[in-house]
Order: C-alpha cells, then structure tokens, then sequence
C-alpha cells in the first residue's frame, strides 16, 4: 500500500512540475508578445 502511495506522489508532484513549467513558458511567452 505505501509503495502505490509513494508512486501516486511521484506522479502528482511530476503533473505539478510541468504544470509549473507550462505556466512559466505561457506567462513569458504573453507578457512578450504584449510588449511588442
């Protein structure tokens, strides 16, 4: 049971990363289009 949770945190933790990333890129790329 502890192993399927540790590997459920591993995904959602992964998820959160690229949802990070995703954010990151989507908010330069915008706030660079508005300055031109």
């Amino acid at each position: 049971m502890k192993d399927q949770l540790d590997q459920a945190l591993k995904v959602l933790i992964n998820i959160n990363s690229v949802k990070n990333w995703l954010i990151r890129n989507l908010n330069f790329r915008y706030t660079h289009v508005l300055q031109i």
